[in-house]
């Protein structure tokens, strides 16, 4: 048996907000700030009654977990490489039907097409001109237009299912990251930074938008003395709505786009060892050394779902380790640890996924010679099998798609 423990080295995520963010330097003229319609943008409470709390406690420190057991089904999407499609670091990943969306750190943020069987499609320009892209923030998928949108302040891309050029629309605001919904948007900011110019409304981090970009609703006030550390992503798709997320916020919510109300979903407890709010206030710079000097749990908005399970992460910077816990929705019953257990024989190193696609967990698995000993692997396919067989160490990554069995209690 193999013990895999993920230390900072193996860590892809960006504390620091790599390729997305609200940022400053760029003047909105009076009529696009009469846009937003502020007078008529709604306040949303969020209602709090039906959190479910979720007790992360018993997986704190060092503890290892049984993740090969877990493991109901395997499949891969190798990544085709070319010399125009070479990955650099991967910051987000996006599965439809038909496609696979790579965001990538190419030149500062960059964006690659594949089919859903991994054939490389293309790499959309990077540079200045009509539909280039020169500093990628974000991208998502829109299936009510079949349409590839990117977030490159202050615009907004739109782009054909396969990645050709449509057009771009001014955005008048700044944010983080941005989700498609039914006859408009989600939109997630981190603080104001940027945004004075929504007045009051500046300081709400959950922004709804119709096409045009009027805001409706406004939710989800940040403190303004909040130290401005954050992770990468906030907003997740789930069945019943979008999952939205915040730095050093453990309440997990759920925006419904179709009633167009925000609820809290889940609570995630840790209080054994919770950084303390008092900590999250950085106005001399220390809070970097606070993090490593200290053992300290927190949540920077890392969860992902399916339709049966949860997944959540925590960091603590003093251990150098990131938590990870899965969560069985209809039993309840959850696993996790800092360190998993898996045979090499029959599964790669999966177990900390970056996306979802159905009820599939989504992981990144970077070819190497130890992939000989999974053509014994009763859960990969002999295509698969014939797959992996054939990579190199230096080709792109393989999507690794996984499902889960029933997790029965707390071990």
């Amino acid at each position: 048996m193999i013990r895999l423990l993920v230390v900072f080295a193996a860590l892809v995520l960006c504390l620091s907000g790599c390729g997305g963010g609200s940022r400053q330097g760029f003047n909105f003229t009076a009529s696009e700030i009469a846009s937003l319609c502020l007078d008529s943008t709604e306040l949303l409470p969020a209602d709090v009654s039906s959190a479910v709390r979720v007790d992360l406690n018993p997986f704190l420190g060092d503890k290892e977990f049984e993740f090969g057991n877990l493991v109901r089904s395997l499949r891969f999407i190798p990544l085709e490489t070319t010399d125009a499609s070479l990955l650099a670091n991967i910051y987000k990943v996006v599965l439809t039907d038909r496609h696979v969306y790579v965001h990538d750190d190419f030149k500062g943020g960059g964006l690659v097409i594949f089919t859903s069987k991994g054939k490389f499609v293309r790499r959309i320009s990077h540079g200045g001109g009509p539909g280039e892209l020169y500093q990628l923030s974000d991208m998502a998928y829109d299936p009510s237009t079949d349409r590839l949108l990117v977030y490159q302040h202050p615009f907004l891309l739109f782009y054909t299912a396969d990645g050709e050029y449509l057009e771009q629309k001014k955005l008048p605001f700044g944010f983080y990251n941005f989700q498609p919904i039914p006859g408009g948007y989600v939109f997630k900011t981190i603080d104001g930074v940027g945004n004075h110019h929504l007045g009051a409304k500046q300081d709400y981090t959950l922004l709804v938008t119709d096409t045009t970009f009027r805001l409706r609703q406004a939710a989800l006030p940040v403190a303004p003395d909040k130290t401005h550390f954050g992770g990468y992503r906030y907003l997740y798709d789930a069945e019943d709505g979008i999952r939205v997320t915040g730095k050093f916020n453990d309440t997990i919510y759920c925006y419904d786009p179709l009633r167009h109300d925000l609820a809290a979903a889940c609570v995630l407890d840790y209080s054994d060892k919770k950084l303390p709010d008092s900590q999250v206030k950085d106005p001399r710079g220390e809070f970097t050394d606070i993090l490593m000097g200290n053992d300290y749990y927190y949540f920077l908005g890392e969860c992902l779902e399916t339709p049966s399970h949860q997944v959540f992460f925590l960091r603590n910077d003093w251990r150098r380790h990131r938590l990870v816990v899965y969560r069985d929705k209809q039993t309840g019953g959850m696993t996790g640890g800092a360190t998993y257990h898996f045979d090499f024989h029959v599964l790669p190193p999966v177990g900390f996924p970056r996306a979802t696609y159905g009820d599939n967990f989504v992981s990144l698995h970077y070819p190497n010679p130890q992939d000989s000993c999974l053509q014994s692997s009763p859960l990969i396919s002999p295509e698969d099998k014939r797959m992996i067989a054939g990579l190199k160490a230096d080709d792109n990554p393989v999507l690794a798609l996984f499902q889960l069995k029933s997790i029965d209690g707390h071990e």
